[in-house]
């Protein structure tokens, strides 16, 4: 088929290729789900028919960023029917240059204060297996900013002392950056009691912190907690919490920046909402007075 484009037909299987390149559960998902409602729309991968699928996501006032996601996903088709001769090398790099849709702003994430986060760890019931499990899974990502998907296969050999504190020792995460992260007392006590559970052994898997648990199981469970509080948030949010408590404390935005994985300071700024302030007597609209107003 060298030199033709590719019938879509079929493409579900190249799909499901292409998506293994991927390291995380979760985005595995997303690019799924996007290919599948690609394909379900295109008679054949080429540049006309991306360009109308895009042009049909912003007449259903998809984001920018669902747009981009869109498109990656995409490329990692094209990648894989290029690698096997199923798209003429021209078409593909029609379809890679094809330019990302402008992000205009920036969105409002949710993060904890101080007194949110020390309510939410009295939350779980340690009387019972799941509380004493979910306190030590809630402390973890409170305490050291993991993802999801980095709490569900995290390893008890992965979390070692070194110099005289606990840490998660050479964690692969996202893009294959290794990283290591101090975890901190009050995070590392109920992890530790976690860890010497009588119940904790007859879990499917025993090797990992927590038995198993998949990256949408530790999903449900922040939710349930974060409902329980009257909030809607997710286990990002718990990410936000640790990077603005970290700048907070530090003030060391390259400090924040390698405990949570990222690869561009960028996107750390994005989580700390720098250039957002919404905390009250902390926004800028708080310094505003206007002549005769309540004082």
């Amino acid at each position: 088929m060298s030199g033709a484009l590719a019938p879509l037909a079929g493409a579900q299987a190249l799909a499901d290729l292409a998506v293994l390149s991927l390291d995380s559960p979760h985005s595995r998902r997303v690019y799924s789900m996007h290919l599948r409602r690609y394909i379900a729309t295109a008679s054949e991968l080429s540049r006309e028919s991306v360009l109308r699928y895009l042009d049909w996501m912003r007449e259903h006032a998809k984001r920018a960023s669902t747009q981009n996601q869109a498109l990656a996903a995409i490329r990692l088709l094209v990648r894989e029917a290029e690698c096997r001769g199923l798209i003429p090398a021209q078409e593909a790099a029609a379809i890679r240059d094809i330019p990302v849709a402008k992000v205009k702003g920036v969105r409002a994430g949710h993060w904890l204060r101080p007194e949110q986060v020390q309510a939410i760890l009295k939350l779980p019931d340690p009387a019972t297996f799941n509380g004493r499990r979910d306190l030590a899974l809630l402390a973890l990502l409170l305490g050291t900013g993991i993802r999801r998907a980095e709490a569900s296969s995290l390893a008890w050999a992965s979390l070692q002392e070194r110099e005289g504190r606990l840490c998660i020792v050479d964690l692969l995460g996202k893009g294959k950056r290794i990283r290591t992260i101090p975890v901190p007392d009050w995070s590392a006590e109920p992890l530790m009691r976690w860890r010497e559970d009588p119940s904790r052994p007859q879990l499917a898997r025993p090797d990992l912190v927590f038995g198993g648990l998949t990256d949408s199981g530790v999903y449900y469970v922040v939710r349930l907690y974060l409902a329980k509080m009257g909030m809607h948030g997710a286990p990002h949010d718990l990410r936000r919490t640790i990077a603005r408590m970290l700048y907070r404390a530090s003030g060391q935005l390259d400090q924040v920046q390698l405990v949570l994985g990222h690869a561009s300071i960028a996107t750390t700024q994005r989580y700390l909402g720098a250039d957002l302030k919404l905390a009250k007597g902390e926004a800028a609209i708080d310094k505003v007075r206007i002549e005769g107003e309540p004082q």
